[in-house]
């Protein structure tokens, strides 16, 4: 049996052995090796350290890589891709090709996002001159490693979705699965006990304040104290108007302990927050195909200072994801009243048309991921 390589660019997580499969896989026997090339990739960057796990290896330079690969000669691995194709990263797509790797990637985690104007892009990277320069340069580096030494499409993509299938017209071979929050969802769904009493609503934390993903792409931070004030004023508003407790599904890496803002925060169990909610108030995460495939009415908010910063990233994705499901979206900072905040009923269609598109297909959404996986592994 082949062994299987996951060449990551974040560190080893528990959700990270479920999400990706890799207790699954040794479960049934598969060998599995997880190579974290997150300091090779992100050197100014400091991450949370990666679980101690005896299949891990920490890549810090290209000779190191290089000669993992060697060692890996011969047709015995299949290489799973957790670290996106992008411009900045040729090196790393440079070398597996030249390799001969047989490279598996999951594409899923898309959204019905519009395409930003690059000249916005250039225009807010103008302001941060070093950024601007960072990326002039990347983006020459790529044109001509692209020319000199090409990167191979991908040899089997796993796609969640309809639009996720249509992004690889070159791939050697697509298959149709389910994004993790769907496979969680269909385990979840019927389960009778509650995790809270009474009639609350559940807040999508994203960690804005203090993600180490925002590093990664060169954003901004908002102010924590700002940021936290306007969260802590409208929350206050919203169990007035609806006569419920907000609750918040705390994003896997804060540290925030059992409470947030003074409310209930809960980790790993999302999909049961979501499923035994009144509504769900989001910025912009995946975890919004919970509120979707459950049928629960969204807010999506963001702050007067998201804006400045976000305008053309998070706050503009966060109006493509309100028009595409026909639900309201609010400025926090402006709503004075209580009375404003208005909740719109799912709409049907819309939801449906965001299942099929984004989470799952007709033919995958009656199997598990996990099973589709391992059995493209063992072929």
């Amino acid at each position: 049996m082949k062994k299987v390589v996951y060449i990551s660019w974040m560190p080893l997580s528990e959700k990270v052995e479920r999400d990706w499969y890799i207790s699954y896989l040794q479960e049934h026997g598969v060998p599995v090796e997880y190579w974290d090339v997150t300091s090779l990739l992100f050197s100014e960057v400091k991450f949370q350290p990666s679980l101690n796990r005896d299949y891990l290896v920490a890549v810090t330079s290209y000779k190191q890589l290089q000669s993992l690969l060697i060692g890996c000669q011969g047709g015995g691995a299949n290489f799973v891709m957790i670290v996106n194709y992008e411009s900045r990263f040729n090196r790393l797509y440079r070398m597996l090709s030249s390799y001969g790797c047989r490279l598996f990637f999951f594409e899923w985690g898309n959204f019905p996002i519009k395409g930003r104007s690059r000249a916005g892009k250039y225009a807010t990277l103008l302001r941060h001159p070093s950024k601007f320069i960072r990326e002039v340069l990347g983006k020459l580096s790529a044109l001509v490693g692209s020319k000199l030494m090409p990167v191979k499409p991908f040899d089997v993509v796993f796609a969640a979705g309809y639009a996720s299938f249509a992004m690889h017209p070159k791939a050697g071979k697509k298959v149709a699965v389910n994004l993790c929050d769907f496979d969680n969802y269909v385990r979840t769904k019927d389960a009778d006990q509650r995790l809270i009493t009474g009639r609350y609503c559940v807040f999508l934390d994203i960690n804005l304040a203090y993600h180490s993903d925002l590093k990664l792409v060169g954003w901004d931070f908002v102010t924590p104290s700002e940021y936290v004030a306007s969260l802590e004023r409208f929350f206050g508003m919203v169990e007035e108007r609806y006569h419920v407790q907000v609750v918040i599904a705390a994003h896997p890496n804060a540290n925030y302990g059992d409470l947030y803002f003074g409310r209930k925060a809960f980790k790993g169990v999302t999909p049961e927050l979501v499923r035994d909610a009144e509504f769900v108030i989001s910025h912009h995460s995946t975890a919004i195909s919970y509120a979707v495939l459950n049928r629960k009415s969204l807010l999506f908010i963001y702050t007067t200072e998201m804006e400045r910063i976000y305008r053309d990233t998070i706050v503009g994705w966060m109006g493509d994801f309100a028009e595409y499901l026909n639900q309201p979206i609010y400025n926090i900072d402006e709503v004075q009243r209580a009375e404003t905040i208005e909740l719109r009923e799912p709409d049907p269609e819309r939801y449906d048309l965001y299942k099929y598109n984004y989470l799952t297909t007709p033919e995958s959404e009656h199997s598990f991921t996990r099973d589709i996986f391992l059995a493209e592994m063992k072929a």
